[in-house]
């Protein structure tokens, strides 16, 4: 398992069309900030937002190996 990149926790904002994702990004600059004007002129009757999504790690390799050693059976 020494050579498997791990996860991490992680942000990241996506431009939304009515719920869905039309573009992803690690920061918010002029250049989304353009994009989601650009959207919202373009889609008057949709709702357009930007929204940010985190990924939390809950459990990972390390956790299954003590939960293995503690309650395996």
């Amino acid at each position: 398992m020494s050579d498997k990149n791990h996860q991490s926790h992680t942000c990241e904002y996506q431009i939304r069309i009515d719920g869905n994702p039309k573009h992803y990004a690690s920061s918010i600059g002029q250049n989304e900030i353009d994009l989601w004007l650009n959207l919202c002129a373009k889609n008057p009757d949709c709702y357009i937002d930007i929204a940010r999504v985190n990924t939390h790690i809950v459990m990972c390799q390390a956790d299954y190996h003590q939960m293995k050693r503690h309650f395996a059976k």
